[in-house]
């Protein structure tokens, strides 16, 4: 009997899984996200590229003080600490004042030129007054210049440039008031008070030593320097009578002297010939207590520092000044 082969139903065949793509509400979601993003970055680009630059930003408005005569010492004060953030009017003041300040006093119509090249770099000259700034822009700078160097040479700095008129009188003001605190116009007013006087024999603080009682070496001469004066006594004088001054019984004047308030002779009855054991050389001077003394050749010469006065004694003849 054959054998029957008894066959069960065929297990099914497995099916290959065909992926869904995402649904059409999800695609246009996705699309128009993306179309979005890409849409704000093109505005901001934009943006962006049409943004100003800060070379192309207009300058900012320099600031002024609201009057001429307001806070100069403010400004002065200011410009020696400038800083990245200073204005250009600031700087320039600064740049202006540190110039005359720092002047070698060589160069009159260099320093002027250079003082109103920094100027008007900050503001052109119409501006100097409407502005406010004619003072410490260009009236300090050469007030400080007379300061250091003299009026005449600030004088000279200020013709060499062309300023306006306008303000012209304002720089000469400074010119004249920083003449009046410089140490270089006080030295000339002395030295034309002494005009006639050998310059060895003017030395000031240029002395050689600090004595206080001396004799030339001659023996002819004495002098001393001590309450408030200086004074030099002659034994032999042969300078004419007629030189004494007023009220001299015997028509002499063998001493001179100078105080604060000037010099002046001293009539011969009241003469002095104080001893001392210090001869002063020729060539040397000494100076204490504001007043200096210097010997030559051509005699001897007292000096108040301060004032300017003094005298020059030798036995020919004598001078005050």
């Amino acid at each position: 009997m054959p054998d029957t082969l008894t066959r069960g139903p065929r297990p099914a065949e497995p099916r290959a899984v065909v992926p869904r793509g995402p649904s059409p509400i999800v695609a246009t979601a996705v699309f128009l996200t993306a179309l979005v993003v890409v849409v704000c970055i093109v505005v901001a680009a934009v943006l962006v590229w049409r943004a100003p630059r800060d070379t192309d930003a207009a300058a900012p408005a320099a600031p002024a003080s609201e009057s001429a005569a307001e806070g100069v010492e403010a400004v002065a004060d200011a410009a020696t600490a400038l800083g990245a953030e200073a204005s250009d009017l600031d700087a320039a003041i600064g740049a202006a004042q540190g110039h005359a300040q720092a002047s070698a006093c060589n160069a009159a119509s260099a320093d002027g030129q250079a003082i109103i090249s920094l100027a008007t770099a900050a503001l052109t000259p119409d501006r100097w007054i409407a502005d406010g700034a004619v003072e410490p822009l260009v009236g300090t700078p050469f007030e400080d210049l007379a300061v250091r160097c003299g009026s005449v040479y600030a004088s000279e700095a200020l013709a060499a440039t062309t300023v306006p008129s306008a303000v012209m009188g304002v720089i000469e003001a400074h010119v004249r008031n920083g003449g009046l605190r410089s140490e270089v116009d006080a030295a000339q007013e002395r030295d034309a008070l002494a005009a006639s006087v050998p310059p060895e024999l003017l030395v000031g603080d240029t002395a050689t030593s600090d004595v206080s009682a001396f004799a030339l070496p001659s023996g002819n001469v004495v002098c001393s320097i001590g309450g408030g004066q200086a004074r030099c006594d002659i034994a032999q004088a042969a300078y004419d009578r007629s030189d004494a001054p007023e009220g001299c019984d015997d028509g002499w004047a063998l001493a001179m002297q100078v105080t604060p308030s000037g010099a002046q002779a001293v009539c011969a009855g009241d003469r002095e010939m104080p001893e001392t054991t210090i001869s002063l050389a020729y060539g040397e001077s000494t100076r204490v207590g504001g007043y200096s003394c210097a010997a030559s050749t051509q005699g001897v010469a007292c000096r108040e520092d301060v004032s300017g006065h003094g005298f020059w004694l030798r036995a020919e003849a004598y001078v005050l000044f």
